[in-house]
């Protein structure tokens, strides 16, 4: 994979989350802006774009000390946030199953 197909799959990724935000009523608009803003603030060339998404989609942040912050905090952080995050998660690779499905089938 190359580094320009790889920064592909991660956006859609992130578009993946964007999706997914929408279904379940989180927070799809955040979610890109986020994507969009805060993918490249990650010393991770992997992590940006899906983490930066997601962060938008739950309206959190998330931090590394002392390296960067991804995201705008809507609320404090809570326990919920870690199942919402999975539905999210969840959610975004049903609707990727049923991307390649369809694709197959066509």
């Amino acid at each position: 994979m190359t580094a320009n197909s790889h920064t592909r799959a991660l956006c859609l990724t992130a578009l993946l989350f964007v999706i997914g935000a929408f279904i379940l009523r989180q927070n799809p608009k955040l979610a890109l802006r986020s994507a969009l803003a805060d993918h490249a603030r990650t010393t991770s060339p992997n992590a940006g774009w899906p983490m930066a998404a997601m962060a938008g989609a739950i309206g959190i942040s998330l931090e590394k000390a002392n390296c960067y912050t991804i995201g705008k905090p809507l609320h404090p952080l809570s326990d919920t946030d870690l199942s919402v995050a999975v539905r999210l998660y969840k959610a975004s690779m049903f609707i990727w199953a049923g991307v390649c499905i369809t694709i197959v089938w066509i």
